[in-house]
């Protein structure tokens, strides 16, 4: 008998990948930090990191 197969929303709702901080027991979620800089010339540059963010640093990272 053939395997059924499963549909893309079957294996995202399968799927959860959650990450709990070690400081406040929270979840974690991962965004995308962007900071704009400027240089020498004036000109501005954008540099994007992957950070993950719960309860105890949102404060620092959403100012």
């Amino acid at each position: 008998m053939p395997r059924k197969q499963r549909t893309f929303a079957d294996k995202v709702k399968a799927e959860t990948h959650v990450i709990y901080c070690p400081k406040c027991g929270g979840a974690q979620q991962s965004i995308l930090y962007v900071q704009s800089i400027k240089t020498s010339s004036g000109s501005v540059k954008f540099r994007g990191k992957n950070v993950n963010v719960c309860k105890c640093n949102q404060a620092e990272i959403y100012k």
